[in-house]
């Protein structure tokens, strides 16, 4: 067994061993992390933290300052009230009296999988170190798991293919000794806040998170002609010749819009576009894939094309900002477990629905409490699973930070008023930008014309009935 970045695996059945890994010992239980990684452990008296996190309320602080600046003898309750405010990527395991509990970041973008069929603590970044470490039987399927499933090694939501592994989503916590994986957010009902009040928070935010990755290593920011990367571009604006720039011509016939939008933005401000051509390196690295990469293949060869440009940096972009933004509104308010596998893309099988319904109604009282259950979907399934597999299996060399990664963040965004959030054309966006970068106002935001036919169905007041009616016939995607 050997340790990649941002691999680990922590036993209190075994001892670990594993190449290229630095070994710890702490509590009963025996830690391995790749030795590349040795600055992204923390260990106190009652807690073990990897991965990497900032304080935007105390920017300056370095990884393990922040880790130590928490009272870890505080109630469970409290300690997550202030790791709320965290970003990053992270698992976190505390000991609690005799009690051992399981914490991640906001979205899961460090991937925590554990062993759930004992009381014995056994975690790892993926399935595969599990049963490594602990024998074959680790490694056994779950009868019901079907082929298409298994094929993909799919996870949905907590649930992996494995008979004893389960996987920590977003929002919840995993107590050992219970055997439990607990929901703990949201607690309470929907504060709602007054919209400047929000939008104010959130600039400060997300500034803050920037000085705070920078205080530790360069900037490297994409830029499209879409929405995130401009707030990002925005609440840099500050330190904006301190970041560099850049977007990669792909393949998609989009990118020559990405290219050109990109282009005219940094030319008023004053700085230059770095151009990387995708297209060039797989003819030159892989020809036989020029045209078309599975889905797999890409993401691994995009990690060794990033490697050279992006080696000791930050990579930042804006994904997780979909989750605050009804990424799959507007559909009908009431939905069946059969619509949200298919919203999400799943079989529409027993076993998807069967997983789907249990998830549906844990769920049913939050939505009382004015939570809208698509957001979450989108960030308790497609964003842990996606997102954090993609940054933790394929960018192994590549520190790609999301500074939305942030329940605070999140938090404050569902109070608002929905209105502003709606997903193609979010209304706070468009006020941050006009607060902070008004120069730009005339360059337009994703001018596809794929989303102005969206643009012209919402002026018409049309849009949602489209839309049930093509999630009625199965015809979203």
């Amino acid at each position: 067994m050997r340790l990649y970045p941002k691999q680990y695996v922590i036993s209190s059945q075994h001892k670990v061993y594993a190449e290229n890994a630095q070994i710890y010992e702490w509590q009963g239980l025996s830690i391995a992390i790749c030795k590349d990684d040795i600055e992204k452990l923390v260990i106190g008296d009652n807690y073990v933290f990897f991965g990497e996190t900032f304080d935007f309320e105390n920017p300056k602080l370095l990884n393990d300052q922040v880790v130590r600046s928490i009272d870890f003898s505080l109630p469970l309750q409290s300690i997550i009230k202030q790791i709320d405010k965290w970003t990053g990527y992270f698992i976190l395991l505390i000991k609690l009296n005799d009690r051992f509990i399981l914490l991640n970041d906001a979205s899961s973008q460090l991937e925590c999988y554990f062993t759930h069929d004992s009381s014995e603590i056994n975690l790892a970044e993926q399935p595969h170190l599990l049963y490594k470490l602990l024998g074959e039987k680790y490694s056994i399927v779950s009868a019901d798991v079907p082929l298409n499933v298994l094929n993909n090694r799919r996870n949905i939501f907590y649930k992996t293919i494995y008979q004893r592994i389960s996987k920590l989503i977003p929002n919840h916590f995993y107590d050992f000794q219970n055997k439990q994986l607990i929901r703990f957010y949201p607690f309470q009902k929907i504060e709602k806040k007054d919209t400047s009040y929000c939008i104010s928070e959130i600039i400060r935010i997300l500034e803050n998170t920037m000085i705070s990755l920078m205080h530790r290593k360069p900037l490297v920011s994409a830029l499209t002609s879409g929405w995130d990367s401009r707030i990002l571009l925005a609440c840099n604006k500050k330190n904006i010749d301190k970041i560099d720039f850049f977007t990669i011509d792909k393949i998609h016939s989009y990118s020559d819009i990405d290219v050109k939008i990109a282009k005219e933005i940094l030319h008023r401000l004053g700085k230059r576009l770095n151009i990387f051509e995708f297209n060039k390196y797989l003819s030159n690295h892989f020809p036989q894939e020029a045209i078309f990469v599975s889905d797999y293949n890409s993401e691994i060869i995009t990690d060794n094309f990033y490697r050279p440009h992006f080696k000791d940096k930050y990579l930042i972009n804006g994904n997780i900002s979909e989750v605050g933004r009804f990424y799959y509104r507007p559909l009908p308010q009431k939905l069946s477990p059969k619509d949200l596998a298919y919203i999400v893309k799943c079989e529409q099988d027993k076993y998807h629905l069967d997983i789907f319904k249990t998830w549906q109604d844990d769920f049913a009282q939050f939505k009382k409490m004015g939570y809208d259950e698509l957001d979450f979907l989108y960030w308790e399934h497609r964003i842990s699973n996606w997102l954090g597999s993609l940054k933790t299996i394929y960018n192994i060399y590549t520190t790609v930070i999301s500074p939305f990664n942030n329940r605070y963040l999140l938090d404050t965004l569902f109070s608002m008023d929905k209105k502003y959030r709606d997903s193609r054309f979010p209304k706070y966006y468009k006020i941050i930008l006009q607060k902070l970068v008004s120069e730009l106002n005339d360059i337009p935001v994703n001018p596809m014309e794929s989303i102005q036919k969206i643009k012209i169905s919402k002026a018409l007041r049309v849009y949602p009935i489209t839309k049930a009616l093509r999630l009625k016939f199965r015809k979203l995607h």
